[in-house]
């Protein structure tokens, strides 16, 4: 089969790859169709998003411009016609005057508005206004003349007429008759007609003036207007207060340095100052262009300071032929009314701006228009010029004539949208899109966080496919996440071709997805990886701050920035903005047009290359990073041959240890038993688990070590299953980890199958079958879709895979569960899974991590048939805390203490090495446990022989050992070497010598003779079990001889608490009880106690968790940093130089330069009009395009300007081609050097005008000078920036400070909830509630934490601010509003967090959604709030809905007064002292969002606390939707009477304990059901999981509650505890209701879950110190009762670690003391000892039961699966069935009524190899020898062996099942196996032939390879100790090896109930 190479992990991609791809990826549709809320989120917000943003724009009704072609123009002004303003300094202020600049705050208009060019102008008189002043100065005098038109007597004749004709000229648009008098002031343009009378009379000109004309009647105007008595003209200054109110201007020449230009600056100074006088004075000469830059950045300087005021500044270079010089001149000029500035030249970074639509759009290009700079130009040209011309020659040089027009423009609509929404535009995108980011790493790294992906890959999974399949998921997810948002931008991107659209964006997911990829790489948490990803995903956007809008980056630098995505995507945005603007959209012809040279093709480009350069970041990443699971490559890997060759290594490995796996761990340790050599011969054939010094030690990050395993060899065996037992921490989980590869060892090796363990793991793994300890499955996936994924990964063909699973649901007993999800089914029906998943697909090396743990005995048969019958062929390694598990399924049994193996062997070895002869078990009769009382008062105690010994004081109710000390003599007078191994609950146990066995007979019927004197009801002997093997293999008791040893360290902890009670008279205070915690304290004074533990256990996990440091105070704080260093970074970057030519255009290929002249062909041949002559001069002639414009002889001058005009609008144009400027002629004479032109200015080329003016001065000057080489080139270079600029950019601080204020405080409440979901989340906040809590103290504890954890980032934000200066939220009185603000959000977002808290179960996706929302609403709410269009239907509904979000009224609230208070009031034209009168920090604005804010504090806390009420501390959500959804009524309808057992038969016993409590017997009793029925809605129908269950227990009584899982248990302790409401029925503890008086039950009780409910982050003792504080105890004895605790339950080793690092049985430790502690009066503790090993769980009997017995007043539930454990402690039990009780009694009673008599169980001993080689020999006739047989030989062998009656039995649940399914996984059967299992059951038949005969009635019931189980009827004429002793005599004669006789067991009676559960389809082998 070909295979291609998987450099991943050495996996090959084939048929079984692709196989894999597909499983997989159908496991990811699967997982995301099942989370619908999270896929429409994903899918439906950033579609959303858009679409919103479509709504906005469409909402804004667009306005429509018309087009326009200008036929005017404007007349450059000369340097000689700005000399005539120089004696009337600021004749109007704010003018273009370059010689004075004057304080006009005192005088006329107010700040200078619109200018007139971009305005639809067609007066060429307007045009020259618009040179020098703006429009709403014109409209200031316009109005003056009006007004002085009634009045105009006053004047001269001659000032009449100067009046009237400025009026006629400038103030009326010929046009369009527009008067703009009324322009600004409102004057009535019929003010106007008494001028026109004048106008009659003295002749008005129509309105078009000339140069001169225009400039004598303007001055002349202006002078009528001053000279006016009776209406005083404020726009200029006054002459006498020029002095005051005006600084003079300088006007610099100087050289470049001290070595160029020095010449051509002298000499050019000398010439303007000569040329003209009246301005001399001002200019200036320096001596380089370093002083000039020093002068004006002086920190003294400024554009209202002392002198030296500089205007403009000329530069020279050198002189010619290739003259070159440099302006340099103000770049800003004055502040409008709204507070920005306007520019003397535009920017100087860009050449271009294709976003203007109009010369209106790009208004700073007509700042050469309305300044001086195009003069000073013309100014230093025609110097040169002169200059140039040579001396004699016959033509005269003579200044053009220049003007400038506007290129024309089409008409287009705009309704504003992006001029609003186009700065943050990119920034909302990439918020919409971050939960799909969020969303996609939590995906990666779940997998991973749940060991999911390794357990995938231990199962055989390739890298590439796993890769893959996760790939295509997201191809898919975002095809329609970007398809869908191109659909939802239809409106937004009207303009814009949407495939390209399309492509824009699945090409950023597509690079995020790398990018993802990439991050998760790096975790091993998905909720860290969600949040920090997602930051750094958003930070990764901070690029574009600095690269999109900022002027003088580069193509190159954006390119580069585009490596991140999310800037990628922001930048992409800005060119869809500006195309989109210019009503153009993104187009295949736009995406690759650029003024910056970077495209939206690039975009795309970058984004593409952006996935693969994350994905081999991702690959490498993902190989070398060492994450907790899974081992990691080194960084050279790739040029390691190992990688490459992992095989080949593998042998070579092989050979290489060769010496050291020739040695075994039996050699010189006793305590290992030998492997037969066919066993060892698999060490070198490769087929076994060989294990060489394999060493695992953890390192600490304070430099401490733990060594988990230590120097371990150990080697399992194909066929056989290894059971490997120890201690919880003994170091088993550890070593399968390694085994399986996913920690890696500190040292030594283990060969698995062949191959190296360290090298060669992703070979392995192709053969291994695991099921961990703690399940690694999908929570929303069917446990058939399970068993189907790992099927495929194990390669099972396609067409048995079917039956394979059929098959696997059928052995593990789940065919019921076949199509429930896994998240629906119980602890032990996921551990049946898990070991189903381990076993499917035939593994060859299959680690079994206790997985029988949480399971019921019935279904742990289940299990071990499915074990045992798989087996061959396979390694199977058994980790279990079950000894007779152990004792049964193992053929060798390994025991592991402090990470070092101690033993190892089969049972029987084990057993005799450590064995010493027999255990006698003693069942007593605890007090009210008999038939007759059911619901006895009394209780039995656990007492240690040591204390009967010393004579310890008992307690006065302790009657135990009136029972204890008469067996105990008993036992001795027959024998004296017995040792009392221990005393727990009920039961006692003595170990007797071997060599005393001729006494037992005696005893034991001495025993059935007093057995009601001594007070007993059941005994049976035993020889010794491996349990005792274990205890001491784990207490390290090495002294064979010491036997009191073992039984002294079982009562140690028993004892010593025992003593210290001895010693303290009030045993209730040794323990921390408070008889009746509510009277102790009042309401108030336990409300403040609770609080304060509840705080201190905040502040505990606060300090040592970093995610929640990370987001309440690490983000914050960042992201204000961020913030304050853009603001410090914010540096207002000087213009850069900008050299004046066309060449730039069009990305550097140039553009056309039309040209038209009013001249007639006729008389071009005179030579007096040849402008062609004069263009074949320019720089670049070829661009030089003559347009024939075919005017008329009689056209009027000028006319040529409107007919280019219309022509261009034609023009032929395309993005790589445009037409930046043109040249109309009036006249052209080259001979006489005389020019008059029009400069057609395209508004988007920034520097088309000064551009082009440079193109044809150069041209003449090379058409005069006669010199084609001469040139010159012309730099445009504005001054640096001065000091008063950054007053002005204080606004663009404010907004970036208050962006990021906003973000930074998205991650508070994000943290809050994270904790408050997660207590939700692991049970912990139900069990602080079920142990006391009140609700006011759990969430006013919370809030007081929340929001002092809010005043650390709020100061931080206050005081950074305040010392960064940022006056705009601290001055004029903003200070106290901006604290007030803060407070109000923190307070009232605390609430509205709480409950958003109750629409999550998970606190990670609470996290990233909490943190998305916050942000959407933060930065989207105050868009929309200030787009809410006026007097719309929905304003006021809009505005109430977005302000009952706190973020929204923070946000906008600090956006309003931040910028009210850089930007000023409503009031306009107001100076800056009325301003700070004026400003209300508190307006009406920002007083809505504080009141909103306040009422929301109150508001919120009181729907949190009621519906907390409501839900009586469960969960809300479930409590309200299923009452809402489907309430009880309607539940019980949806079931048949059937399914709630209406009609079922009662048991005599439950139906009497029914009956009692019906008629009010349990109204005494501290527990009370009456009539509980609980059924579950489901998407079948519903199920009923409690049937109407009645039961009262009473105090001082333990009650067990059996039943397997699913039963029901579970269900009725969460109804108890207040978890869940019962659907009918009702339940009462300590007299107060369940469902009523929650809190009333919580302060009564203690429970312990099923599945721990602990702080991950706090200690053992912390948390015992936190739950004694909640139930009540004096603060002074806390520590001393939980000191108890720790050591009653043996803690005292771990109780000062963090409970996370716990194992499982400390785990359920630490969850018993929470339980116990306080002395609660009623405890429920649900599975306890799950997990624990036989040592801890005895120790936690003995505690428990002296609990029960001796604080009389408590009443205890206790669930369990360990039947042994249930007869020890409780004195009642219930076994329930499908959710009904089926019986009900103590544990003899349930005997006396449902036991047949006596159980009897035998093994038989170990077939020898000499009885195997003598069975061979007997079948070899049949068989012919061969070493494996068919199924055709083993009939034949069988006859040979005089066994056919065997045939029968090779079933899958016969007798033979392991010869069935050796056949049937084979196909043949080794003859060795054949022959052994021939011997083992003639010597079963023997043994059963022999009970049967000896005992009649007697049955076998159980058959489980060599042992049996006997059930025996009571013999008339034996009793048990007659049968023992019967027994006895025969057992070795039978070859019994052990074997255990007793009356029946209580798991015989369980398994018998259990049966009948509907569930359980499944039937286990050996059981008849």
């Amino acid at each position: 089969m070909s295979k291609i190479h998987d450099a991943s992990d050495g996996s090959t991609f084939s048929k079984s790859s692709w196989r894999q791809f597909c499983v997989l990826l159908r496991k990811n549709f699967l997982v995301t169709r099942r989370t619908p809320f999270s896929l429409l989120i994903e899918l439906a917000v950033p579609a959303l998003f858009l679409y919103l943003m479509g709504l906005i724009k469409g909402d804004s009704k667009p306005t429509r411009y018309e087009g326009d072609i200008p036929f005017a123009d404007t007349p450059v002004p000369t340097f000689e016609d700005l000399q005539t303003f120089a004696s009337h300094p600021n004749v109007l202020c704010y003018d273009n005057n370059i010689f004075f600049r004057c304080n006009c705050d005192n005088y006329g208009v107010g700040f200078p508005s619109d200018y007139i060019s971009g305005l639809p102008v067609t007066n060429t008189s307007l045009a020259m206004w618009g040179s020098g002043h703006a429009l709403s100065t014109l409209a200031y005098v316009c109005s003056g003349l009006a007004s002085l038109g009634g009045n105009f007597s006053s004047l001269s004749a001659t000032d009449q007429c100067t009046a009237a004709q400025f009026y006629d000229s400038m103030c009326i648009d010929p046009s369009t008759g527009y008067t703009y008098a009324g322009y600004y002031y409102g004057t009535d343009s019929s003010a106007g007609d008494s001028i026109a009378t004048v106008e009659d009379a003295c002749g008005a000109p129509g309105g078009e003036l000339n140069s001169s004309e225009y400039l004598t009647l303007f001055s002349d105007t202006i002078a009528v207007l001053v000279n006016d008595e009776t209406e005083p003209f404020e726009a200029t200054i006054p002459e006498e207060d020029i002095e005051t109110e005006c600084q003079a201007l300088g006007l610099a020449v100087m050289p470049k340095d001290s070595t160029n230009g020095v010449d051509e600056a002298n000499d050019f100074l000398a010439y303007v100052q000569a040329a003209y006088p009246e301005s001399a004075d001002h200019w200036r000469a320096l001596e380089s262009e370093a002083e000039f830059t020093e002068i004006v950045t002086d920190e003294g300087y400024t554009s209202a300071g002392a002198d030296p005021g500089l205007s403009f500044g000329v530069v020279f270079y050198s002189g010619g032929p290739d003259w070159e010089y440099k302006i340099r001149t103000n770049f800003t000029k004055e502040f409008d009314d709204w507070g920005y500035y306007y520019n003397n030249v535009p920017s100087t970074f860009s050449n271009t701006d294709t976003s203007c639509k109009e010369p209106g759009d790009c208004f700073w290009t007509s700042r050469y228009h309305s300044s001086s700079v195009l003069a000073v130009q013309q100014l230093v040209d025609n110097w040169i010029i002169s200059q140039s011309v040579p001396e004699g020659s016959s033509t005269e040089f003579s200044p053009p004539q220049v003007r400038v027009a506007e290129f024309p423009h089409s008409a287009y609509a705009q309704n504003g949208f992006w001029d609003t929404a186009g700065f943050t535009f990119a920034i909302l995108v990439v918020i919409s899109v971050m939960f799909p980011v969020a969303n996609t790493l939590s995906h990666l790294v779940k997998e991973k966080e749940l060991r999911i992906k390794e357990g995938l890959k231990m199962m055989g999974l390739t890298g590439l496919a796993h890769t893959a399949s996760w790939v295509f998921h997201f191809v898919c997810l975002f095809f329609c996440v970007a398809l869908l948002m191109v659909i939802a931008s239809g409106t937004l991107f009207e303009n814009s071709d949407k495939v390209l659209m399309f492509l824009y964006l699945f090409a950023f997911f597509m690079a995020t997805t790398s990018f993802c990829f990439f991050i998760a790489a790096f975790f091993s948490r998905a909720r860290t990886a969600a949040t920090i990803g997602t930051l750094l995903f958003f930070v990764a956007l901070f690029p574009y701050f600095a690269v999109s809008d900022k002027e003088g980056i580069t193509a190159n630098q954006r390119r580069a920035a585009c490596l991140l995505p999310s800037t990628c995507l922001a930048l992409g945005t800005v060119p869809l903005v500006e195309f989109e603007d210019a009503g153009v959209g993104v187009t295949s012809e736009t995406a690759g047009s650029s003024e910056s040279g970077f495209t939206f093709n690039d975009v795309i480009t970058m984004l593409i290359i952006d996935v693969f350069v994350y994905a081999v970041l991702a690959w490498y990443a993902t190989n070398v990073l060492p994450s907790e699971w899974g081992t990691s490559q080194k960084p050279w890997f790739i040029f390691t041959k190992a990688y490459w060759l992992s095989g080949m290594t593998s042998r070579e490995a092989m050979a290489k240890n060769s010496e050291l796996l020739g040695h075994d761990e039996s050699e010189g340790r006793p305590s290992v038993e030998p492997a037969s050599e066919e066993l060892r011969a698999q060490v070198p054939a490769g087929q076994c688990v060989a294990i060489r010094g394999l060493t695992k030690v953890y390192r600490s990050s304070v430099g401490g070590s733990k060594t988990a395993v230590d120097k371990l060899d150990l080697t399992m065996y194909a066929g056989q299953i290894t059971a490997l037992l120890g201690h919880n921490g003994a170091g088993k989980t550890t070593l399968l980890a390694m085994l399986t590869g996913m920690i890696p060892a500190t040292e030594g090796s283990a060969f698995i199958a062949g191959r190296d363990a360290n090298e060669d793991m992703s070979n392995i793994r192709k053969s291994l079958g695991v099921c961990p300890q703690h399940d690694i499955l999908y929570p929303t996936l069917t446990v058939k879709e399970h068993l189907r994924l790992y099927a495929v990964l194990k390669g099972v063909p396609h067409a048995d895979l079917g039956e394979a699973i059929k098959k696997t649901l059928l052995d593990v007993g789940l065919t019921e569960k076949e199509n429930e999800k896994t998240k629906t089914l119980s602890g032990g029906q996921k551990r049946k899974l898990s070991v189903g998943i381990a076993l499917i697909g035939g593994s060859k090396v299959v680690f079994l991590d206790e997985p029988t743990s949480g399971m019921d005995p019935h279904s742990r048969r289940f299990t071990w048939d499915l074990i045992r019958k798989n087996r061959e062929g396979r390694v199977v390694v058994l980790t279990t805390h079950f000894m007779d598990e152990a004792d049964l399924l193992g053929d060798r049994v390994a025991i592991m203490a402090d990470g070092m193996l101690k033993c190892c062997g089969s049972s029987l070895f084990l057993k005799k090495h450590y064995g010493v002869g027999y255990n006698l078990t003693v069942v007593r009769g605890i007090e009210g446990d008999s038939p007759s009382s059911p619901n006895g008062q009394e209780g039995g105690n656990a007492v240690s022989e040591s204390k009967l010994e010393e004579g310890t004081p008992r307690h006065e109710n302790d009657k135990s050992h009136l029972q204890v000390g008469p067996i105990k003599a008993l036992v001795r007078s027959h024998v004296k070497a017995s040792v009392l191994l221990s005393d727990v609950g009920a039961e006692l146990s003595f170990q007797l010598p071997s060599e005393a066995s001729s006494s037992f007979k005696g005893m034991l019927l001495e025993m059935d003779d007093r057995k009601e004197e001594l007070g007993i009801n059941s005994y049976g002997m035993s020889v010794t079990t491996l349990e005792e093997v274990f205890l001491r293999v784990a207490s390290e008791a090495t002294d064979h001889k010491n036997l009191g040893h073992l039984g002294r360290l079982r009562r140690e902890s028993s004892h010593a608490s025992d003593m210290e009670k001895v010693a303290t008279p009030n045993e209730s205070v040794q323990r921390g009880v408070t008889e009746d915690r509510s009277s102790d304290r009042s309401w108030t004074s336990a409300f403040l106690y609770q609080t304060l533990a509840l705080l201190k256990k905040r502040l505990l996990t606060f300090r040592r968790d970093k995610k929640m440091w990370a987001f309440v105070v690490l983000m914050p704080v960042v992201f204000i940093g961020t913030g304050a260093l853009l603001i410090l970074d914010f540096d207002i970057k000087d213009q850069p130089a900008l050299a004046l030519s066309p060449q730039v255009y069009n990305n550097g290929g140039g553009a056309p330069f039309p040209f038209a002249t009013e001249c007639s062909d006729t008389i071009a041949t005179d030579g007096v009009c040849d402008p062609g002559v004069l263009m074949e001069s320019l720089d670049n002639p070829d661009s030089a395009q003559e347009v024939d414009l075919e005017l008329s002889p009689d056209a009027e001058s000028g006319e040529a300007v409107g007919e280019l005009n219309t022509a261009l609008s034609v023009f032929p144009n395309s993005y790589d081609n445009r037409v930046f400027g043109a040249l109309s002629f009036r006249e052209a004479d080259t001979a006489a050097a005389t020019f008059d032109y029009t400069i057609h200015s395209n508004y988007s080329a920034l520097h088309s005008a000064p551009v082009y003016l440079n193109q044809m001065n150069s041209a003449i000057l090379r058409l005069l000078s006669g010199d084609p080489e001469q040139s010159i080139k012309t730099v445009m270079h504005p001054m640096p920036e001065t000091a008063d600029v950054e007053e002005i950019l204080d606004f663009v601080q404010t907004f970036f400070i208050i962006i990021f204020t906003i973000m930074a405080f998205s991650f508070v409440p994000a943290g809050w909830i994270m904790f408050i979901v997660r207590e939700k989340d692991t049970k912990c906040k139900h069990q602080q509630i079920v142990s006391g809590v009140g609700l006011e103290a759990y969430w006013f504890s919370s809030f007081l934490w929340d929001f002092g954890s809010f005043l650390v980032p709020m100061t931080f934000a206050i005081v950074l601010f305040k010392g960064l200066g940022v006056d705009s939220l601290f001055e004029n009185g903003a200070d106290a509003a901006f604290v007030l603000l803060f407070i109000l959000f923190g307070l009232s977002m605390v609430p509205y967090t709480y409950l958003g808290s109750f629409m999550f179960s998970s606190h990670s996706k609470a996290q990233n959604l909490w943190l998305f929302h916050n942000f959407v609403l933060g930065i989207l709410g105050p868009v929309a709030l200030f787009s809410i269009p006026n007097e719309k239907w929905y304003q006021d509904a809009l505005l109430f809905v977005l302000n009952l979000f706190p973020q929204v009224c923070f946000s906008f609230a600090l956006l309003v007064l931040g910028f009210t208070n850089v930007v000023g009031g409503d009031e306009e034209g107001e100076g800056e002292d009325d301003f700070e009168d004026d400003f209300d920090p508190f307006d009406k604005f920002v007083r809505r969002s504080l009141t909103y804010m306040a009422c929301e504090v109150v508001v919120y806390t009181i729907f949190l606390l009621l519906i907390e009420r409501y839900s009586a501390g469960g969960s809300c959500l479930s409590s309200l939707c299923g009452k809402a959804a489907v309430g009880a009524s309607t539940l019980l309808s949806s079931v048949s009477p059937q399914q709630l057992g209406e009609g079922d038969v009662l048991d005599e016993d439950v139906a009497r304990e029914t009956e009692r409590v019906r008629q009010g017997g349990g109204d005494g009793d501290a527990v009370k059901i009456e009539g509980v029925t609980k059924v579950y809605p489901t998407h079948a129908g519903a199920k009923v999981a409690v049937k109407s269950t009645s039961l009262g227990i009473p105090k001082g009584q333990c009650f067990g509650l059996l039943g397997i899982n699913g039963a029901g248990k579970s269900s009725l302790l969460s109804i108890l505890s207040g978890g869940i409401p019962a659907t009918a029925g009702a339940a009462s503890l300590g007299g107060h209701d369940v469902g009523k008086e929650p809190e009333a039950i919580h302060r009564l009780m203690g429970y312990c879950p099923q599945f721990d409910a602990l702080f991950e982050t706090l200690t053992g003792r912390e948390h015992l110190r936190l739950y004694a504080a909640i139930k009540g105890i004096p603060a002074a004895e806390v520590e001393e009762a939980a000191s108890t605790m720790i050591t009653d339950l043996g803690l005292g080793q771990y109780a000062d670690k963090l409970a996370g690092s716990y194992s499982g049985g400390n785990k359920r430790k630490l969850s018993v003391a929470v339980a116990m502690i306080g002395d609660p009066q009623i405890v429920f503790l649900d599975e306890p000892s799950t997990g624990m090993d036989p040592m801890a769980r005895r120790m936690m009997w003995n505690y428990i039961m002296r609990i029960v017995t001796q604080n009389r007043s408590c009443a205890m539930i206790l669930t369990t699966h360990s039947m042994e454990e249930c007869e020890a402690l409780c004195q009642r039990i219930g076994i329930m069935v499908g959710g009904r009780m089926r019986c009900l009694g103590s544990s003899q009673h349930l005997k006396t009524r449902f036991g047949k008599g006596f159980q009897l169980e035998a093994r038989v001993g170990a077939v020898s190899p000499t009885d195997i080689d003598a069975m061979l020999a007997t079948i070899a006739p049949a068989t012919g020898g061969q070493a494996s047989l068919p199924s055709e030989l083993c009939g034949p062998a069988l006859d040979a062996a005089q066994c056919p009656e065997f045939a029968p039995e090779i079933t899958a649940e016969g007798r033979g099942a392991m010869v069935y399914h050796a056949l049937a996984n084979e196909r043949t059967v080794l003859a060795r196996d054949f022959a052994a299992w021939l011997c083992l059951e003639q010597s079963c038949s023997r043994v059963i032939a022999f009970v049967e005969s000896s005992f009649k009635g007697a049955r076998l019931r159980e058959k489980q390879n060599a042992k049996m189980r006997f059930e025996i009827p009571q013999q008339e004429d034996k009793t048990l100790g007659a049968m023992f002793g019967f027994i006895e005599d025969s057992a070795a004669e039978l070859g019994v090896g052990e074997y255990s006789l007793s009356q029946i067991s209580l798991e015989q009676i369980f398994n018998g109930f259990a049966s009948q559960q509907q569930e359980e389809q499944g039937r286990a082998a050996g059981i008849v």
